[in-house]
């Protein structure tokens, strides 16, 4: 029968800032959410500032051109800005919740042969094994999602021998993927 693990979490905002905006998430310019938006806006800008040049410089008598790239401008403006927002509300959402968690003072788990509870001052939240759906671990954290919340323990908020035997207790429990 395997003993139960009890380990003392320390919380730092900037594991979890690094972790919800990796790859640059959370940037107006290069997340993954804004880039091709920023790409297609900067092309249509041109097109668009190229043709009116034309248009103007030679006193076309056609219209259509300039009328067709401004439409095509414009979406791909809207379309950079509808990015920009997801990127700000994302942001925001994080910032909220991690306010929320840093209003909490002591931060634990514990592990039983059933269970797993997280302790945050005096509110506890339980799941038990059957609960978790899908649990990742990689070198620097332990993402676990169940069927009503979802769990992200950095490795920094534990020492590294903790963090062993935290992946090894979750290894024997929920069959994860491990991600080098």
């Amino acid at each position: 029968m395997e003993e139960n693990l009890k380990i003392d979490l320390k919380f730092d905002r900037v594991d979890f800032e690094r972790i919800y905006f990796n790859e640059n998430q959370g940037h107006y310019f290069k997340s993954k959410t804004t880039r091709k938006p920023l790409f297609y806006f900067i092309l249509s800008l041109i097109i668009f500032s190229g043709v009116f040049y034309y248009t103007y410089e030679y006193s076309s008598k056609y219209l259509a051109p300039p009328f067709i790239t401004e439409f095509f401008f414009i979406f791909q403006l809207l379309n950079y800005a509808h990015a920009i927002f997801e990127t700000r509300k994302l942001r925001i959402k994080v910032k909220l919740y991690l306010d929320h968690i840093e209003s909490y003072k002591k931060h634990s788990l514990l592990l039983t042969q059933d269970e797993f509870k997280i302790f945050q001052d005096s509110e506890t939240y339980n799941e038990n094994w059957s609960d978790i759906t899908s649990t990742d671990i990689t070198n620097s954290l332990i993402h676990m999602i169940s069927k009503s919340e979802t769990y992200l323990i950095p490795k920094n908020s534990m020492s590294n021998n903790e963090y062993e035997k935290l992946r090894e207790y979750l290894s024997n429990r929920v069959n994860p993927r491990i991600h080098k």
